[in-house]
């Protein structure tokens, strides 16, 4: 039996306010192969941009980690996309002007401008 200790570090993204920080024992036995921690992400309405934590794993009995570290990036839910509905768009000289679409994807709860 191997017992791998999981446990998240802050990075850019700090436990307790982006996610909540965990340690917690997996327990590997002769049949088991793959485990799974849960790690609770933090839906908050503030717009940021992506963060970071690490999660790190050790072992008792010691054996062979790679890698011991993984990064997990947090992407914000709040951040409002905004792109050209077309990637490109075609003006003839004798129409006198032309348009270009801007389309907003996402909520957002205060007005801005581009």
């Amino acid at each position: 039996t191997v017992n791998i200790t999981l446990e998240t570090l802050p990075g850019s993204a700090a436990g307790g306010e982006d996610y909540d920080a965990v340690s917690v024992e997996l327990v590997f036995n002769a049949t088991v192969s793959r485990s799974c921690a849960e790690i609770p992400i933090t839906d908050d309405p503030l717009v940021e941009p992506p963060e970071t934590f690490n999660v790190t794993i050790t072992s008792d009995p010691p054996v062979i980690i790679d890698p011991p570290t993984s990064i997990v990036t947090v992407v914000d839910n709040d951040m409002v996309l905004v792109r050209f509905e077309f990637p490109d768009y075609t003006f003839f000289e004798d129409e006198g002007s032309g348009f270009v679409t801007v389309v907003k994807e996402g909520v957002t709860t205060t007005d801005f401008q581009v």
